[in-house]
C-alpha cells in the first residue's frame, strides 16, 4: 500500500471476499459475515486449507445441546489477528467434530486473547440461529478455558519469547495518548519529558490494537489520555508502545474511564424496557423497592436532567451495555431480569444481568 503496481493476468481474479460478504474487523462481534450480519453461520465459505475450511454444519433436526455441559478439545486452528478459529472435538460430539470459537468466548485476562494451535482447552457449547439457513441450529464454543476452568493467560509469556524490549518487558514509561482510532486499530502516544531514551527511540510511539490493554475487550476511541506503557522494538527496527494501560496498570476500559463503582452485592429485579442490541445498549425499568443511597441520588440527578432538557420525567430506569449481560444470556423487551447496580460519572446502571 502507498505505491502503485500492476499485474498482468490472463483470467479473472476471484474477489478477496465471497460475494455479499464483508469483514467487520478484528475483534468485532461478527468478524466474517454478510454486510450487516453477525454470525459465522452466515458465512458460505470458510478459510484456510483443505478440510479445515468447512463451514459449521447445522445440528440434525431434533438434536439439542446441553448448554451446561463442559467439553474438552484441541485447538485445530486459530487466527490471532482475525479473532476466530476451530476446536477439534471427540468424534461424534458435533457434526464435523469441531466447534467454531470467537475471541470474545475465550476466558482470559490478556489484553489480546488468543489460542495456540494444539492447545488443550475446555469449553461449553452455545446454540444459535442463522438467517441464511432458516430453522437450522448451529453451535459455537463458549467459555473457552484451560482444562479445569483456568483462564488462558499466555500473551506475556509469548511476548517474552518473541519480542525485544527497551529496558525490559516490565519497565514502564508514562505519556499522553494523542489519539487512538478503534476502527483503524492504531494511535500515537507522546512520552513525558525526562526519560533518557536509547539512541533511535522516538518520543512519539505508534500504539496498535494488540498493545492496548482494554481488559480483553475491543479498545475505545480515545484521545488526550494519560497512560503508562512499555516500549518494544520490531524486527524491522521500529519502536512501538507495549501494553498500554491507565496509571497503576489499570486496563483502559469504559468502566474505568467512567469511574464505575459497584454498589454492594445485593441483587435487584426489573423489566427490560429498551433493548437496542445492534447498538449495544438498553434500559431496565426497576421494580419497586429500596435502592442504595448513591444509586437513588444518581437516579434523582438523571430525573432532574431529563425534566430540565425535555420537561418530561423519566421512569426509574437503569442503563446497561451488552457487556453487562451475563455470558450466555440473551435479553428481549418485556423480559423480567435480575442484576447488580453500579454508579459512574454518567449516572446509574445495571450489571451482571441474567
Amino acid at each position: 500500500f502507498g505505491s502503485s503496481f500492476y499485474v498482468k493476468v490472463d483470467r479473472p481474479i476471484p474477489p478477496l471476499f465471497p460475494t455479499g460478504m464483508a469483514w467487520s474487523g478484528p475483534h468485532q462481534e461478527g468478524g466474517w459475515g454478510p454486510q450487516g450480519g453477525s454470525s459465522w453461520g452466515d458465512m458460505r465459505k470458510g478459510w484456510g486449507k483443505g478440510d479445515e475450511s468447512r463451514e459449521p454444519k447445522p445440528l440434525p433436526e431434533g438434536v439439542r445441546v446441553d448448554k451446561t455441559q463442559r467439553y474438552k478439545g484441541t485447538v485445530l486452528r486459530y487466527s490471532k489477528w482475525s479473532g476466530f478459529g476451530w476446536i477439534q472435538m471427540e468424534p461424534g460430539t458435533l457434526p464435523g467434530d469441531r466447534a467454531f470459537v470467537f475471541w470474545k468466548s475465550i476466558l482470559s485476562e490478556d489484553r489480546f486473547p488468543t489460542l495456540l494451535k494444539d492447545m488443550e482447552v475446555e469449553f461449553g457449547l452455545h446454540p444459535y440461529r442463522s438467517s441464511k439457513v432458516p430453522g437450522a441450529t448451529f453451535v459455537r464454543a463458549k467459555g473457552v478455558s484451560l482444562p479445569g476452568g483456568g483462564p488462558i493467560n499466555i500473551q506475556d509469556v509469548v511476548d517474552a519469547e518473541k519480542k525485544e524490549f527497551v529496558g525490559g518487558q516490565h519497565l514502564r514509561y508514562t505519556g499522553i495518548l494523542k489519539f487512538y482510532d478503534r476502527w483503524k486499530g492504531f494511535g500515537y502516544v507522546t512520552l513525558d519529558d525526562g526519560y533518557e531514551l536509547p539512541p533511535g527511540v522516538p518520543k512519539e510511539l505508534r500504539l496498535e490494537e494488540s498493545e492496548v490493554n482494554a481488559g480483553g475487550k475491543k479498545p475505545l476511541n480515545m484521545k488526550e489520555l494519560p497512560m503508562e506503557l512499555g516500549i518494544w522494538k520490531t524486527k524491522k527496527g521500529a519502536y512501538k508502545a507495549y501494553n498500554a494501560t491507565l496509571a497503576g496498570g489499570v486496563p483502559i476500559t469504559q468502566e474505568a474511564l467512567e469511574n464505575r463503582q459497584l454498589q454492594g452485592s445485593a441483587v435487584y429485579s426489573g423489566v427490560v424496557e429498551v433493548n437496542m442490541w445492534k447498538q449495544g445498549w438498553g434500559l431496565i425499568k426497576l421494580d419497586p423497592g429500596p435502592l442504595p443511597p448513591d444509586v437513588a441520588a444518581k437516579l434523582a440527578e438523571m430525573q432532574q436532567a431529563a425534566v430540565t432538557k425535555s420537561n418530561q420525567a423519566l421512569d426509574q430506569t437503569l442503563y446497561f451495555r451488552s457487556s453487562d449481560i451475563r455470558d450466555g444470556h440473551w435479553l428481549k423487551k418485556g423480559q423480567q431480569v435480575q442484576f447488580h447496580v453500579y454508579t459512574d460519572d454518567k449516572g446509574a446502571g445495571a450489571i451482571d444481568i441474567h
